[in-house]
């Protein structure tokens, strides 16, 4: 049997490497006082580790197979077609299921921070105001060195050895200790190994 129709390079839309680019880039904007960008970077995480084990894994395929079709590396078939991604809680959903290491404080807390995201973005509400980064930014630093683990690579690579170190004092503070070890040695386990 020959194939005779191919697919093309995984498209941007769904690349787990473009995705990741994405979140390297809101990682830069990431201070104190922008709390949702941490949001947002631990979105593009979350879809990068998800499409690294596979960029259909992020279709959402309920009406139209579209989407699928396209994250295979087809050219779209639809005249005004958009990509139709999953929900982010799909995402953290799969992802604990996927990754050993991911579990479900990290879904919970993956979704309650993305969805503070989406309320500070997208409402006049203030979904940060009251809330103690000492509360959250070790939970987040936890989460993300596992999605960043999960891609072979280490939390220091992708935040620098500065960044890494605050992250070190946080989780060591929050209690996290042997969290902390294997977040900045980049030793978190991960499915392939």
């Amino acid at each position: 049997m020959k194939r005779i129709i191919k697919p093309a390079e995984t498209p941007t839309s769904w690349d787990p490497e473009a995705l990741y680019v994405k979140a390297e880039r809101s990682v830069q904007h990431m201070s104190a006082l922008d709390s949702d960008e941490w949001g947002l970077t631990l979105e593009f995480l979350a879809w990068a580790a998800l499409a690294n084990v596979s960029p259909v894994l992020l279709v959402e395929t309920d009406k139209s197979w579209s989407s699928l079709y396209h994250a295979l590396g087809f050219p779209p078939v639809e005249e005004k077609f958009a990509p139709k991604p999953i929900a982010i809680g799909e995402v953290f959903k799969c992802l604990t299921a996927i990754l050993p290491d991911f579990t479900m404080e990290h879904e919970s807390f993956g979704i309650l921070q993305t969805g503070r995201r989406n309320i500070e973005r997208h409402s006049g509400e203030p979904a940060f105001e009251g809330v103690q980064g000492s509360v959250w930014q070790p939970r987040f630093y936890q989460t993300g060195a596992i999605l960043i683990a999960s891609m072979g690579m280490t939390f220091t690579d992708f935040v620098g050895k500065d960044e890494a170190e605050v992250a070190k004092k946080l989780m060591a503070a929050d209690g996290s200790a042997k969290v902390v070890k294997q977040v900045y040695d980049g030793r978190m386990l991960c499915a392939a190994e």
